[in-house]
């Protein structure tokens, strides 16, 4: 009766299900990991290893300056890799599997900022968490969407011409993240 039942509910479980039950997991992690390690700790780690975050008042629209420049250079070499990465996981036979341990990974990477921010900041760091997030989390969700649907399918194809998209997409994510700074 039990191989059964868990055969049954087994079949059940989607792709969708299975991505947002390692998204949910990768959130409770995180939210346990920042809790578990004080705020100090986290703060120092999160935040205080972050080069770009030192000295840096890129509040609002401003002129691109040499500086300005580099920072988008570096943010967008490092969600390029990310992108191919996440490609390159989904031509892969175990695709569905690994693109749930990246969700996984963005559930306990998201939960640890908002945790860190509302550790510095109170009931602000919510707030501060959604600007820091918008708009380049728009579209940064679209690639990992279509990412994720391109792991999902059952023939692997490569994508050149949707993943040069990708990637300007996630060019104008990078330009956002470093032009819009508000935390």
């Amino acid at each position: 009766m039990g191989k059964n039942w868990f055969r049954c509910r087994m079949s059940r479980f989607s792709y969708g299900d299975w991505l947002l039950a390692c998204f949910t997991a990768g959130i409770l992690c995180g939210t346990a990991s920042a809790l578990a390690f004080g705020g100090p700790t986290i703060q120092s780690c999160i935040l205080g290893a972050s080069s770009l975050s030192q000295g840096w008042d890129m509040s609002g629209f401003q002129r691109m300056g040499p500086r300005e420049w580099e920072a988008f250079a570096f943010v967008f070499r490092r969600r390029s890799l990310e992108v191919l990465v996440g490609w390159l996981v989904g031509l892969t036979v175990a695709s569905r599997l690994f693109f749930g341990v990246l969700t996984f990974y963005g559930g306990v990477s998201l939960s640890v900022v908002l945790s860190v921010l509302t550790v510095r900041k109170g009931v602000m760091g919510i707030i501060s968490f959604l600007a820091a997030l918008f708009p380049q989390g728009i579209f940064y969700f679209l690639v990992w969407y279509v990412l994720s649907v391109w792991a999902g399918q059952e023939r692997k194809r490569l994508h050149i011409l949707s993943g040069a998209l990708l990637i300007a997409i996630t060019g104008a994510g990078a330009f956002c993240e470093v032009l819009l700074r508000h935390v």
